[in-house]
């Protein structure tokens, strides 16, 4: 008797072990579900490896290899670039611009030229490369010329802290004005009266002197200089000429395969007023993306894909 009970209960433990030991179905439910995300989260995470491999393969090849950076030094084309710089000097505030090479660039682009051999900046050593804006193009004239501003601006009770200001149109090859937008330049153009009483007192000089410096390194800025306001400085506005009948402007027509260019800083641009034409060749290549002091690449991509998508949303207005 007392062993088929012990029997009895040790078929009761067999069977209850076995019951313990089979899961049941909410727990193979689990197990399952635990499973699958685990396999789940593992294809997003390497999904997300691949993608952002992709995305920092495509954005090192187009910011390194299609875009070239470059630090901007100097104040030339204040506000526009480096508006926090104080001084060609200050290394510490400057911007900096991705350009790319074209075949062919349009008027406003802000374009890098190349200096090699000091084709255009010869008084600076290390040099090696300019940013300017194209304002007029192959085919194209500039013509500057005195502006009313300086009949004012020379009336003061000191002639040497007066201004000569001037300003410049744009004709195309059928001599009509080409409108062109220049709300981004920093200060209207001028030339001070005591710089050009310094400069005419040296011409006839015997001895190497600032007027001949000019003259063989930037022949078209004197030339402008001596156009606009003549060799006694004594302007005559109401016939638009100066007293010795000379006339008060100065035209240059842009050669094929050429562009004028200059600084958004008039005023602090050594450019095609210096120099003369830029060509094709020289160009390095257009700016195409802007990165502000204090801002980074990130921004300013978004910014520059905002810029176009704004652009464009007003062009379609526009077409309606």
């Amino acid at each position: 008797m007392i062993k088929n009970i012990m029997q009895e209960n040790n078929s009761e433990e067999i069977e209850l072990q076995q019951k313990s030991e089979e899961p049941s179905n909410e727990n193979l439910e689990s197990v399952n579900q635990s499973k699958n995300y685990t396999f789940k989260t593992s294809s997003l995470f390497y999904c997300f490896l691949l993608v952002f491999g992709i995305t920092f393969t495509i954005f090192v090849f187009v910011f390194q290899i299609v875009l070239t950076p470059i630090k901007v030094i100097g104040v030339s084309m204040q506000p526009t670039i480096n508006k926090s710089v104080i001084s060609d000097s200050d290394e510490d505030h400057c911007d900096i611009v991705y350009y790319h090479k074209q075949n062919s660039y349009n008027l406003n682009d802000i374009v890098i030229v190349l200096n090699t051999d000091n084709k255009y900046i010869n008084e600076t050593e290390n040099v090696y490369s300019l940013i300017k804006r194209i304002v007029a193009t192959e085919n194209q004239t500039i013509t500057f010329y005195l502006t009313d501003e300086t009949n004012v601006g020379l009336n003061v009770s000191n002639l040497a802290s007066g201004r000569y200001y001037y300003d410049f149109v744009i004709k195309d090859e059928n001599g009509q004005i080409v409108e062109l937008d220049q709300s981004y330049i920093k200060e209207n153009m001028y030339i001070t009266r005591e710089f050009y009483d310094n400069l005419m007192q040296s011409k006839n000089s015997l001895v190497f002197n600032e007027y001949e410096r000019l003259a063989n390194d930037y022949p078209y800025f004197v030339a402008l200089i001596e156009n606009l306001i003549g060799d006694d400085g004594d302007l005559d506005f109401n016939g638009n000429t100066n007293d010795d009948g000379t006339s008060v402007n100065y035209t240059i027509k842009i050669p094929k395969n050429c562009y004028f260019v200059m600084g958004d800083n008039r005023n602090e641009s050594a450019d095609s007023r210096y120099f003369g034409t830029v060509n094709n060749k020289d160009l390095a290549g257009k700016v195409v993306i802007h990165v502000k002091f204090g801002s980074n690449l990130w921004a300013a991509v978004f910014d520059e894909i905002k810029s176009l998508f704004m652009q464009r949303n007003l062009y379609e207005k526009n077409i309606i």
